[in-house]
């Protein structure tokens, strides 16, 4: 019995047609591996053997399964079962898509190749979703290892310099199955290789092409016949399309031909090499056009195969050991792909972020935060953390307060060191925006709302989602959203969230303050929110209903500070010409302190 651990090479084909052909190149056949050393979860029909050296592992995908996603499933099962699989190579028919640059005919094969620095192989999607293009590519594959590019290109200059020897491996696979002759697998007559010009559409009626499209000079591409001194069949090396459809448009092949420089199109490749990166080896056996028939199929699947044979040969069975186990190579692509979507996910978001931020056009309120605590002298406000209002009101999820005060006394430097001592602490978000009426896009209500709710945006996944579902339903940004629309918006992620504090600050600086208490009050009243507010003014501009949520900024609290930062400044670098006169610093902090009043 065979052991799987011994076989390096996995030879990939989706059809029946395409199985029988490889089958005839092994050198010799190995019998079947030994129950129970293949995974039991693979399905896969397999035949094993050797080709000059190498152990080949032959896969078929399920009979009436063909394309991306049943050829990704093969692979899946097999990598479990042959472990030290190191090179894959994706072997069968294919259409063409022949240019004037391109003479690609029937029975031909085109060889997956690097193109300008991508992969030979991309990946397209050709169905109803894409209708108005009628094709859309969605990538570039990956490209085989350097010793299979390597190889490829010595047998390349090798057929330049001395021809291939496709024709006689052929006769010779024939002559030792000589059933498959009258199977399709002999060459086809010449004159059965007819090129129709792209504009010649076959009806769905089952006729004949010579009956439905006729056979004379204005229907078919004019091709010199090949003489001895060309390859027939002909090698091209190129990209090659593989994708979910089957193409049968002359028009759309051209196009791609033309755009792209596809040489064929097939449709399995992409479902292996999003698994892994492997060579792809089309025999051709139609046109891609809607002209399409059986007749060409297996002589096409032979020279594909037998080309594969002389590409095998071209390989050092120890170049083959040296390569990594394509096994570790998908787990590399795997994690690769996991990275790419992260990263395509991160761009995603923060395109979406951009295309918010740029809708709400809210003020930055940060630009106030930063500035007041530039100017806050460490240590002042201690007397306000300490004190009893503050820590009821910051031990609660749902608490309000207000602070007031005469003009210049520091609310907006307190205020700012308790946004900073809530960010510091405290895992629940701290939402704030400043009342300014220097700058006209911190003055209203809407402002108010707009810079709370991109403030949230960028704290919250939830936020994020319901604001972007606000997004999307004004026409992605294209419709304003009203005053309502924002609070109620605004409204459903305090829901949501629970816990979060926000801070206003300067509220008599603000237009329309009825509005904004209101919302105060709805928002401090609601049973289904949970939300800290803080509030500070100059003097209490309306009555609030509960007095002990107002706290007015004493003359005893600010002169604690006013005292402590004029002591820190007498006792500073600045004043050390001072030093020793302890009675002079005591009367001019005294002064200072007295004239000061609190401000």
């Amino acid at each position: 019995m065979s052991n799987p651990d011994d076989y390096t090479i996995l030879w990939i084909c989706a059809l029946t047609t395409e199985y029988v052909a490889a089958q005839t190149f092994l050198d010799k056949e190995d019998p079947k591996p030994a129950a129970g050393t293949i995974a039991i979860t693979d399905t896969n029909a397999y035949t094993l053997g050797s080709i000059s050296g190498h152990r080949v592992v032959l896969a078929v995908l399920p009979i009436g399964e063909y394309g991306v996603g049943s050829a990704a499933g093969v692979i899946t099962h097999l990598i479990r079962s042959f472990p030290n699989i190191k090179i894959g190579l994706m072997v069968g028919i294919g259409g063409g898509a022949p240019t004037k640059a391109n003479d690609i005919r029937l029975g031909d094969v085109v060889v997956s190749s690097p193109k300008d620095g991508h992969g030979g192989v991309f990946h397209y999607d050709f169905g109803k979703e894409t209708q108005d293009s009628g094709f859309r590519q969605t990538g570039f594959l990956d490209q085989p290892s350097t010793v299979v590019r390597t190889a490829v290109s010595a047998l390349e200059a090798k057929h330049i310099r001395k021809g291939h020897h496709i024709i006689e491996n052929i006769k010779g696979a024939l002559k030792e199955n000589p059933r498959l002759k009258k199977r399709g697998y002999a060459c086809p007559a010449a004159e059965s290789d007819r090129l129709y010009k792209s504009d010649i559409v076959h009806s769905a009626s089952e006729e004949s092409c010579d009956t439905s499209c006729g056979t004379g000079p204005t229907k078919l591409v004019a091709r010199q016949p090949r003489d001895d001194e060309d390859d027939n069949p002909a090698i091209h090396y190129g990209l090659i399309a593989s994708g979910n459809k089957v193409i049968k448009n002359a028009i759309l092949r051209d196009e791609l031909a033309r755009e792209e420089g596809v040489l064929c199109f097939e449709m399995e490749a992409a479902g292996i090499m999003n698994r892994f990166p492997c060579l792809v080896v089309r025999g051709i056996c139609d046109y891609s056009d809607s002209h399409k028939n059986k007749a060409w199929q297996g002589y096409a699947a032979m020279t594909a195969a037998a080309f594969t044979k002389e590409f095998l040969m071209e390989i050092p069975c120890e170049d083959v050991v040296k390569e990594e186990r394509l096994s570790v190579a998908m787990e590399q692509l795997t994690n690769s792909v996991r990275d790419v979507a992260a990263e395509m996910e991160r761009i995603k978001i923060a395109n979406a972020s951009d295309a918010v931020t740029q809708w709400l056009k809210a003020a930055d309120s940060s630009i106030n935060y930063m500035r007041a605590i530039e100017t806050h002298h460490p240590g002042t406000g201690e007397w306000f953390f300490r004190s009893a209002q503050f820590g009821e009101w910051k031990a609660q999820t749902k608490s309000f307060l207000w602070l007031h005060g005469m003009s210049g006394c520091g609310k907006t430097v307190l205020s700012s060191a308790i946004i900073g001592d809530l960010l510091s602490e405290q895992d629940c978000p701290t939402i704030y925006f400043y009342f300014d009426f220097t700058d006209k896009d911190k003055r209203h209500y809407k402002d108010m709302l707009r810079s709370l709710l991109l403030q949230l945006y960028h704290k919250s996944d939830i936020a994020q989602a319901i604001t972007l579902d606000c997004y999307n339903s004004h026409e992605e940004g294209h419709r304003q959203p009203t005053l309502d629309q924002l609070k109620d918006t605004l409204g459903f992620i305090l829901e949501q969230l629970q816990g979060v504090t926000i801070i206003l600050d300067a509220l008599d600086e603000a237009q329309s303050i009825n509005e904004i208490l209101q919302w105060c009050r709805n928002t401090h009243n609601a049973e289904t929110l949970e939300v800290r507010l803080l509030v500070t003014s100059r003097t209490q501009v309306v009555n609030w209903p509960c007095e002990e949520d107002i706290v007015p900024l004493q003359l005893q609290g600010l002169d604690e500070d006013i005292k402590f930062y004029t002591r820190r400044r007498l006792h500073s670098e600045e004043f050390e010409h001072w030093k020793g006169q302890e009675m002079l610093r005591d009367e001019v902090e005294t002064t200072i302190c007295e004239k000061a009043g609190g401000m």
